[in-house]
Order: structure tokens, then sequence, then C-alpha cells
């Protein structure tokens, strides 16, 4: 499975050590593109950092369906919506049955 992070520099150039797909993008519009652009090309799991949640919200549920593809939030560097930490903490509360730490 092809997996990719897509974000500001500061907030995902960490996972470049991962060998992961990193795509860097310094706004809205680029990362909306950038975005279409990796599902096209075969990314099924896609992390893109919570600063530009806002701007693609509206397109991820149609974009996973017609792609058949995971894409969440994470945290980020600077300017946060603080919804990737929600999304992180949902999804280890689901895999331990119990509440985390996460706050």
């Amino acid at each position: 499975m092809k997996v990719a992070i897509l974000g500001s520099r500061s907030s995902v150039v960490y996972f470049l050590s991962l060998g992961l797909t990193v795509v860097f993008v310094n706004d809205n519009e680029t990362c909306k593109n950038e975005l279409r652009t990796l599902l096209k090309n075969g990314f099924r799991l896609i992390y893109v950092a919570d600063n530009f949640s806002e701007c693609v919200s509206a397109i991820v549920d149609k974009l996973q369906e017609k792609y058949s593809a995971t894409i969440t939030f994470i945290p980020s560097a600077g300017d946060t919506t603080g919804r990737g930490l929600k999304m992180l903490k949902t999804y280890a509360e689901r895999a331990t049955g119990g509440t985390t730490c996460l706050n």
C-alpha cells in the first residue's frame, strides 16, 4: 500500500526518515491539488497535517469514496485546529477499548 504525508515542511519533514512519501505544501489550493494527485497516483493512505484540515475536509469524503482511500489528519507544528490530535485519540481509544492520556 502506498502511504503519503501531506503538510507544511515543519509539520511533516520528520516522516522522511520513515521512508514515506512526503509532500510539502504551503497553501490551501496546493494542498487540495496535491491530495488529488496522490490519489490519482495510487496512494490509498494519506495523512494530512491538521492545519490544512479545514480546506480539504469538504472534499475528503467524496475522494475517499471515489478512490477507496483513507485520508486522516495528524497534529501539525505551529497553527493547529486540534483535529489531528482528536482523531489520534479516537483511534487509540478504539484500539485499546478505553480512554487515553492524550489531551
